[in-house]
């Protein structure tokens, strides 16, 4: 343990050995909040042992979760562990979990499910306006497309954004026709946007008892880098 802890400062070590129940971290940047987050990982298995995989550390970029996964190791080296913690974005994290149960949504969806970049949800806007009839110079598709996102991340399917469209705001009853058409060749074609896996894993928990249970059961412990941004 001393050699875990030896290069803390007594805040930090207290941030670390502090285990049992929820623990915020507040510090500014270049503090050494990621540090302490890998140290407590590795603190856990080695000192408190827990078993690897029911831990999960989430952040927001495949680099960061590498160097995550880099620092754990280092930390716990030649230590044999029976499997290992689970470092995630929140991205990769949505899909594993979407690919495993989203069927149980029963929205139209297989596991087997395509993800679209920003540019394919442009590309599927563009075409829906076309086919609508109206003139893309006038309701852009890269527009429409972050007016779609906006509102999904508010908390709005499109059926609840055209509801709150006033009856002469034109271009956003265009926009709600689009999103409407946009959703449903999203089912057709068994593919999520980046914003539909944040949501539809989201709505996944809240709604299926027995996939919130199977996560609780595997995740003793949940440690979040950069939690302002979530």
């Amino acid at each position: 343990m001393t050699d875990l802890l030896s290069s803390l400062n007594e805040r930090q070590r207290e941030a670390v050995t502090t285990t049992e129940g929820p623990l915020l971290i507040i510090a500014g940047a270049g503090s050494g909040k990621t540090r302490v987050i890998t140290v407590r990982i590795a603190y856990l298995i080695s000192e408190r042992h827990v078993a690897p995989h029911n831990i999960l550390a989430v952040t927001f970029t495949n680099k960061a979760a590498q160097e995550m996964r880099d620092r754990v190791n280092k930390l716990l080296g030649g230590q044999k562990l029976a499997g290992a913690p689970l470092v995630s974005t929140f991205h990769s994290l949505c899909v594993r979990m979407l690919r495993r149960d989203i069927e149980k949504l029963e929205e139209g969806y297989t596991r087997s499910f395509t993800i679209y970049d920003q540019d394919d949800s442009v590309r599927v806007v563009k075409a829906c306006i076309k086919d609508l009839g109206y003139d893309d110079q006038r309701l852009g598709a890269r527009q429409t497309q972050g007016a779609i996102s906006h509102a999904k991340n508010s908390g709005l399917d499109a059926d609840a954004y055209a509801a709150r469209v006033e009856a002469h705001d034109e271009r956003r009853a265009a926009v709600a026709r689009v999103f409407k058409l946009y959703e449903e060749r999203l089912v057709n074609n068994n593919a999520l946007d980046f914003d539909d896996l944040l949501i539809k894993a989201v709505r996944l928990l809240r709604k299926r008892e027995e996939v919130r249970a199977h996560y609780n059961e595997r995740f003793r412990y949940i440690l979040v880098d950069e939690y302002q941004d979530t």
